[in-house]
């Protein structure tokens, strides 16, 4: 991605349309093919929130909610999901595609949660590096397990689930935000 979009409006340029779709679709295709040619069949996919359309108070789930992203990153993400199902229904490939929302550094995340960003309708919930590293070894060790699935999970750093209902992540991959909590000591 050459320049991030959030997920408000439709506003976009012959680059970036070209950009999206060369990186997000194409490049995603390419990369799980030759993969798949090498014997690779297990794999994580990053996603973004700004596949939904952002103005929504709440995410009740992730198949629950549908990928109606204004702008032509959030819709080539929800398109890069669709390659991903594709291949774990036609090529048996097991992946876990997380649907990451305000991914930040560990100073950024304390500096900015104490003063969340807004994001009409809501708070943007960053998600601190360290929870995010948890989130994508959870993910690795779920995709060693069985074959021929494609399974989304938010990734957030909204602990109380305010805004996104993340109980899939916590039940299937054993995950939820614990960086919150030195906000609390």
């Amino acid at each position: 991605m050459k320049s991030g979009q959030g997920g408000l409006d439709s506003y976009q340029t012959e680059a970036q349309i070209v950009d999206n779709y060369t990186v997000n679709c194409l490049g995603l295709h390419l990369l799980l093919y030759t993969a798949w040619r090498l014997g690779i069949k297990k794999g994580l996919h990053t996603s973004t929130m700004s596949a939904h359309y952002r103005a929504r108070s709440y995410y009740p789930s992730e198949e629950e909610v549908p990928l109606d992203g204004p702008n032509v990153y959030g819709l080539t993400k929800g398109i890069a999901e669709g390659i991903c199902r594709y291949f774990a229904r036609q090529f048996d490939m097991n992946l876990a595609v997380l649907r990451i929302t305000g991914p930040c550094a560990r100073e950024q995340f304390l500096e900015k949660a104490k003063n969340p960003p807004h994001y009409p309708p809501g708070s943007l919930y960053l998600t601190d590096e360290e929870d995010l590293a948890k989130a994508y070894l959870a993910a690795l060790d779920y995709v060693c397990t069985g074959h021929g699935r494609c399974d989304v999970f938010f990734i957030s750093g909204d602990a109380d689930h305010r805004e996104m209902n993340m109980s899939k992540a916590r039940a299937v991959l054993g995950w939820e935000p614990k960086s919150h909590l030195m906000l609390e000591a």
